[in-house]
């Protein structure tokens, strides 16, 4: 291969000035602290954006965590709500409504829900979580984060 001459440097250099710079992927800004009700445009989005950033948790479980989670909880309004953590890669939180004061400490469908928790979906909990929410879903968006959570995080599922 012989090397280029100085007009054919000039000319490559020349196209690549008037090249327009190669397309790179805009990075995907997430809208973190609203909600969105499942099912809706918004919550897909959220879900996508969420498994972009957690390789360790595929569709297909993210989807039968969703699908426990409706069994569960049947009859209830549920949002779902990215929140960022300390690796600021997201938690995603589903918040399952009408609970009434009491109700929201524990719950017979709650117990439902971590005794019928699929083992090997142990790795989505943690990344993954809900909170019973008393009253019905607002739509406001949570501007204020933990003040409006109810609920401790439950420990009960462990990754075995």
């Amino acid at each position: 291969m012989r090397p280029m001459t100085q007009a054919e440097t000039e000319q490559v250099n020349a196209t690549l000035a008037s090249s327009p710079p190669a397309a790179s992927e805009p990075q995907a800004r997430v809208a973190y602290g609203s909600e969105a009700p499942i099912g809706s445009a918004q919550h897909e989005q959220m879900l996508e954006d969420f498994l972009r950033r957690h390789d360790e948790i595929s569709v297909e479980d993210l989807d039968a965590f969703r699908a426990h989670l409706l069994r569960s909880f049947p009859d209830r309004e549920i949002t779902a709500q990215l929140c960022p953590d300390d690796e600021s890669v997201g938690i995603l939180i589903f918040s399952v409504y009408g609970f009434s004061e009491r109700e929201h400490l524990s719950h017979p469908e709650e117990d439902a829900f971590y005794d019928g928790f699929p083992p090997h979906l142990a790795h989505v909990a943690g990344p993954v979580t809900f909170f019973p929410r008393t009253g019905p879903f607002s739509d406001r968006a949570l501007l204020d984060g933990v003040d409006n959570m109810e609920g401790p995080v439950d420990d009960r599922i462990q990754p075995q």
